[in-house]
Parts: C-alpha cells; structure tokens; sequence
C-alpha cells in the first residue's frame, strides 16, 4: 500500500499545489524546505514539522491545526482542531487507521493525504 500526499497553498480563494510525493505507508512525513523534510515545500517558512509518522501509524498536530479524516466509504470520520480533540478526550497524536486525511497545518497551508488501492496509479489524471 502506498500513500499519495499532496501539500497546498491557498490565498485568495486560490488553491496551488506545491508538492506530493508517494510515500510507503510506514515513512514519515515532515514538511520543510531541506533536511529533515521529507517533502520540501516551495516557500517554507520555519522549522520542519513532523505531519505523519508512518512508522507508528499516527498524525501529528500541534496547537492550531486541523484533520479532516475518514475510510474511503465515509466511515470512521474525525473531523476537529488539536484543541477541540483534547477537548473531546481524543489521543494525540491520533491513529491513522488507513484513512483518508486533509490536516491543516497553519492558515493557508494543508496537506491532502490518501492510501492507494494496490492497483491505482500514483497520480491520477487531470480530471481526478
């Protein structure tokens, strides 16, 4: 299994992806421009940010963000900031489960993330 991630910018209502990658589903995935980053993003500002560990099978977040997740059928949604998270008593970092995810990293900047089923491309065509 393989996990397709995609990191986008949006200003003024226009979204631009900037980076994806295909990753295994036990790599981490830390945002960046340069090393530790395991996906640079054009016009990073600030230290790396670990997103995904795959190597534990969790997502990482930190005062501010948020995750949007959910199976492919819509089952097992988790939808809320870090703060209303710890707020409803959900573990942080929270368990991955093979789900579909959008994580908001800071205002304008998230990350789009999808396991691949074992026979669908790395990157889909443009009408995807």
């Amino acid at each position: 299994m393989r996990l397709r991630v995609g990191v986008c910018w949006t200003e003024a209502e226009k979204a631009t992806i900037v980076a994806q990658a295909i990753f295994s589903p036990d790599a981490d995935v830390v945002l960046g421009n340069g090393p530790p980053a395991t996906l640079n993003v054009a016009d990073w500002v600030g230290p790396p940010v670990l997103v995904i560990a795959g190597s534990t099978g969790h997502v990482h977040l930190a005062p501010g963000m948020r995750v949007n997740m959910c199976r492919s059928d819509g089952s097992e949604r988790l939808v809320g900031t870090y703060e209303e998270l710890l707020a409803a008593g959900v573990p942080v970092p929270v368990p991955i489960a093979e789900r579909a995810m959008n994580i908001r990293v800071r205002p304008g900047l998230s990350v789009f993330a999808r396991y691949l089923r074992p026979d669908e491309p790395d990157f889909g065509t443009a009408s995807e």
